[in-house]
């Protein structure tokens, strides 16, 4: 006779059988806010190199165009506005960090 052991709790009454009820919608929530700030972010790279083109103009004055930051935005979020920050607006920037002065 084999004897097995019973089941220590039921899992749809405890904690974790509540909260995996819901994890499928915790996780689609997190992606469309997720992908919300990315567009954002996005575009609010696009909008900036592109302000940054017609202010200097001349197209040398972001490193990459701003489709491609926006493309890359789209796909990196905080890590590209970060990094696009510190290439274009932060005292790294030469051009940030001297100003030309009128005299």
């Amino acid at each position: 006779m084999i004897l097995l052991a019973p089941p220590l709790h039921d899992a749809s009454s405890s904690v974790f059988g509540a909260f995996s009820d819901v994890l499928p919608q915790i996780v689609v929530l997190l992606v469309v806010y997720t992908f919300v700030l990315h567009l954002i972010i996005a575009s609010w790279i696009i909008q900036d190199a592109r302000k940054l083109q017609n202010e200097t103009g001349s197209a040398d004055s972001v490193v990459l165009s701003p489709t491609v930051w926006f493309c890359i935005a789209l796909l990196t979020g905080t890590f590209c506005l970060l990094f696009y920050w510190m290439i274009h607006r932060s005292m790294l920037n030469p051009r940030q960090a001297a100003p030309s002065r009128a005299e």
